[in-house]
């Protein structure tokens, strides 16, 4: 227990600072110390050893990267591309010469349709034109269904004449 309090917990910005050279020569001497009896502060410093020079050239990568990327900004314009523009421009042309045949159409056959309508409005019969109409078609209508009934009526009377008068003329 007391080797424990003995060394302290060393953190990776320690580490850093140890590959650096910004600790001073005791605590990089307590730091191997502790890393002699701690295995995993000896693993962590072979790691950074390992990393520590490719690490630098990373960043210094990336931040040419991102320089790159800052210096080349691109204009993305939010308007639509041309051709499809022009599409839009072609559709609302075929939209409006339609709506604008449609709406001559309708105002060169609208004037005939009213005089149709006016026409059918003075041949529209009264009431009392209507009643002289249905007593003109059913007066038609028991002419065609009497006809028939009438003549055979004639017909028989006829024939009862005609017996009448050959019974007189015998006697």
């Amino acid at each position: 227990m007391s080797e424990e309090k003995k060394y302290k917990n060393y953190t990776a910005a320690d580490i850093e600072k140890y590959y650096r050279g910004l600790l001073s020569p005791k605590e990089m001497n307590e730091l191997e110390q502790a890393a002699l009896d701690d295995p995993f502060l000896a693993d962590a410093l072979e790691g950074y050893e390992a990393t520590a020079e490719n690490i630098s050239s990373d960043l210094s990568e990336l931040k040419n990267k991102l320089e790159e990327k800052i210096s080349d900004k691109k204009v993305i314009s939010i308007a639509p591309s041309g051709r499809s523009f022009k599409w839009w421009k072609v559709a609302a042309a075929v939209v409006i010469l339609g709506g604008l045949g449609y709406l001559i159409f309708q105002v060169s056959t609208g004037s005939k349709t009213k005089e149709v309508a006016v026409k059918m409005e003075e041949k529209k019969p009264t009431a009392r034109r209507l009643q002289l109409l249905s007593i003109q078609a059913s007066q038609q209508a028991r002419k065609v269904l009497v006809w028939p009934v009438r003549r055979n009526r004639v017909r028989q009377q006829q024939n009862q004449m005609l017996k009448q008068k050959r019974r007189l003329s015998q006697i």
